[in-house]
């Protein structure tokens, strides 16, 4: 006993403290459990919507042959397999762009707040992409009576980037 007393007071001698030490030590597991938990739920969830609205930009990109050229709603055309096939992979393509923009934003917490900072899209401009990307999946097929759906094609493909605020497109 006598020779652990005369320890801790070796330790005491030197600067040592058990208080500071323990401290120091569960500070620190502290501050990396805060700061794991942010980057786990905010910061990577936030990387994710980004990576998303760039996969949009790509999806615009490589399908704007195909909805900016409506085809005719024929039943020639739509016995015409190869063709409906691509129309209909095109629209399931843009549409579930859609549905990754929604399930991004559902996941990332107090969402309003990082909108309102300007480091996310707002909930408005969100629900405008949405339905831009449907309107875009939505005229892959034309009517003989819908002859100014290029307006409407080039009006939604706009607001779409806009609201996504899309950089370099176009």
């Amino acid at each position: 006993m006598l020779c652990t007393l005369k320890k801790l007071e070796v330790f005491k001698i030197s600067g040592f403290s058990w208080v500071t030490f323990v401290t120091t030590i569960f500070g620190g597991l502290i501050l990396f459990i805060i700061s794991q938990l942010s980057l786990k739920v905010i910061i990577e969830p936030i990387v994710e919507l980004k990576k998303i609205i760039g996969k949009v930009a790509r999806t615009l990109l490589l399908y704007s042959n195909q909805y900016h050229n409506p085809v005719e709603l024929t039943e020639e055309n739509l016995n015409n397999d190869r063709l409906t096939s691509e129309r209909q992979r095109t629209s399931l393509e843009i549409r579930t762009m859609a549905g990754e923009l929604l399930g991004a934003v559902q996941v990332i917490p107090a969402y309003q707040i990082f909108s309102f900072l300007g480091l996310v899209p707002s909930l408005k401009r969100i629900k405008e992409a949405r339905a831009s990307l449907v309107g875009l999946s939505n005229s892959l097929w034309k009517t003989k009576s819908n002859d100014n759906v290029y307006v409407h094609i080039i009006e939604t493909e706009k607001e779409l980037i806009k609201s996504l605020r899309i950089k370099a497109f176009r």
